[in-house]
């Protein structure tokens, strides 16, 4: 008894299962920006933290950087959502999700946002095993 598998079988299962990966990639920063938009939402105060957070393709580092100085309080339904179609739209914009992405924020003040307010990053990476 003999089982023989063919290159086109093993060609075939492997662009499947990249298929599903990157279904699975997309999916997993999709939820990542529905979790900093709706589920345990972003602080606002004037916008620029949110306003400065942007999805970029793996290495990129590109972005807004916005400071709060001389920024009037912002409507945080409505800056939250700003970013949530950033995101998104950086997200649509990558061409293969398991090249991998980056989520970055220049705003001046992202480390004090980290230290002493929250630091999303760290509550993803650990939701997320990254």
């Amino acid at each position: 008894m003999q089982i023989t598998v063919r290159k086109a079988q093993l060609k075939a299962k492997t662009e499947k299962s990249k298929e599903k990966a990157r279904a699975q990639v997309y999916n997993m920063l999709s939820d990542m920006i529905d979790y900093m938009s709706y589920e345990n939402p972003l602080p606002v105060d004037t916008g620029a933290y949110v306003g400065s957070m942007s999805l970029n393709p793996r290495g990129n580092r590109s972005g807004p950087a916005k400071g709060k100085r001389g920024r009037r309080k912002a409507d945080p339904n409505m800056a939250l959502n700003d970013m949530e179609a950033r995101l998104t739209a950086g997200l649509d914009s990558i061409e293969d999700p398991l090249d991998g992405a980056t989520i970055i924020n220049k705003a001046p003040h992202a480390k004090e946002v980290h230290l002493y307010v929250r630091d999303v990053f760290a509550e993803l990476r650990d939701m997320y095993g990254l």
